[in-house]
């Protein structure tokens, strides 16, 4: 067992013996800085999302190495590596680029991962798109993938593979190099059996995935989906109580590892004196309505079009809190270069005007819509100033803006409204949990949050903030590598 004492102060010391013996090598679809033209030359824009910010300091330790896409910005890398090393970061670590072809970007992106196994894994079989085609880019991009590792890597190195883009990764490195020992993670629900064996190729991704000394999943549920398939499908040994699969040569262990956030950074944020301002001036321009919040990448399966008719269900029940809520709904745009992205985003627009149509009397409309991406700031401000935050995804992985939302309540007094299909609600417990799908029951929920007392809210919200304060991205790292008895 991996023989290190964690101390309560400093969060990234816990993880510094851990990893400063040994090089982390972290693959992803995409690298966590965006190179971006500038007159001055190549820019590198760290990325906000709760991977990087776990992640980069630990490569920093490690003088470490993450391998990935650039997203298609187009900005030309000499050498295919760039050194990454700030002022205020402690070492440095390399990017490796991973340069994909119009093709590639098209049939392995945009298409197997996103219009095939993205729908599937959260249970929208009706929205999955079957090409052997695009099947068969995927499968090449994932060994180009691979052998881009096999280039960098050595046997010493933890190899640490993230998300379903690159499923077959970790078999085509136990393949070509045994010495090799990569570990896998998977930010999305696994799929229950009867619905994953619907996929031609089902066998060769659980085979993909069982290349890894250790798969990772964000919940108990996910993992036993999992495990469920590959004893049907593969016929293979499991023991569910130690979470082994017994393969020949061989034991792979499953886990579940829910991912968190940087609490301290959220909740810092959220009492700094620039939110602050923030928060009061939006609170002076809206006045004293109570103020609904939902947030969300744009994707049809968070649940918005079925979150704003709960909202218009709660304005024709209650007819004297229509002047007195204004929902305001973040929708940060994603994927806009796929058909049914943008036809989604049409009918949530026009369901937006027809209630805004229906419900707006003198002054402001009952829902604010806001079609970009957010700061920090702005959107640590947006938690801040409101009473109810209403996450109800129709499938989701984890959901970290539920535990942005509980870390960011600095004054204990707002309300999360949480769907029980979010992998959050297995610790989120406190929230008020819903069925999204049932309109009528969430927009009661509303009504019940907006009714709770101060004191009940307090005591939710602290006993929330206790488990996110122990339970921070930074303990998920070392959560998914404590159990790995040889490192």
């Amino acid at each position: 067992m991996v023989g290190y004492q964690l101390e309560m102060g400093g969060r990234l010391n816990q993880l510094r013996d851990f990893f400063t013996s040994r090089r982390l090598v972290v693959v992803s679809n995409r690298l966590p800085y965006n190179p971006s033209r500038t007159s001055g030359g190549i820019r590198y824009v760290k990325g906000s999302g709760g991977l990087v910010t776990a992640l980069d300091p630990i490569l920093r330790l490690s003088n470490g190495l993450w391998i990935g896409w650039d997203g298609g910005t187009g900005a030309p890398i000499k050498g295919r590596r760039v050194t990454i090393s700030e002022p205020e970061g402690e070492g440095s670590y390399q990017l490796r680029f991973v340069d994909l072809t119009e093709k590639e970007i098209s049939h392995y992106y945009y298409s197997f991962s996103n219009r095939t196994l993205w729908p599937l894994f959260h249970n929208f079989i009706g929205k999955s798109n079957f090409n052997s085609a695009h099947w068969k880019t995927y499968f090449k991009t994932n060994a180009y993938f691979a052998g881009t590792i096999l280039e960098e890597a050595n046997p010493s190195d933890i190899i640490w593979i993230q998300d379903y883009h690159l499923s077959l990764v970790p078999n085509f490195i136990r393949y070509q190099n045994p010495e090799l020992s990569p570990y896998f993670f998977l930010h999305t629900p696994f799929p229950p059996y009867d619905t994953f064996r619907v996929l031609p190729w089902c066998k060769p991704i659980l085979e993909g995935f069982l290349g890894s000394e250790k798969i990772g999943f964000h919940v108990k549920g996910y993992a036993d989906n999992f495990l469920d398939c590959v004893q049907k499908i593969l016929n293979v040994n499991v023991d569910r109580e130690s979470g082994i699969i017994e393969l020949e040569e061989r034991n792979v262990k499953v886990g579940a590892h829910p991912i968190s956030i940087d609490y301290d950074a959220f909740h810092d944020m959220a009492l700094a004196k620039r939110v602050t301002k923030r928060v009061e001036k939006h609170r002076r321009r809206i006045g004293d309505r109570v103020i609904i919040l939902g947030v969300d990448r744009l994707d049809y399966t968070k649940g918005i079009k079925e979150r704003l008719l709960a909202v218009e269900r709660f304005l024709e029940k209650h007819g004297k809190f229509r002047n007195r809520i204004l929902f305001i709904q973040v929708a940060v745009p994603s994927r806009t270069r796929v058909d049914e992205y943008r036809i989604m985003k049409k009918e949530i627009d026009e369901t937006i005007g027809r209630i805004n149509g229906r419900f707006t009397g003198e002054g402001w409309p009952p829902i604010h819509y806001i079609y970009r991406s957010l700061s920090r700031e702005e959107l640590v401000a947006y938690y801040r100033l409101a009473d109810i935050a209403l996450i109800t995804p129709g499938r989701d992985g984890m959901n970290l803006i539920a535990k942005e939302y509980i870390a960011s309540q600095v004054d204990k007094d707002g309300v999360l409204v949480l769907s029980e299909f979010a992998g959050a609600a297995d610790e989120l417990t406190e929230a008020l949990l819903v069925n999204p799908y049932d309109i009528q029951t969430v927009s009661e929920t509303i009504y019940k949050a907006i009714r709770m007392s101060s004191r009940e809210k307090r005591r939710r919200v602290e006993k929330m903030q206790d488990l996110g304060k122990r339970r921070d991205i930074y303990h998920w790292v070392r959560d998914f590598f404590g159990e790995i008895d040889q490192l």
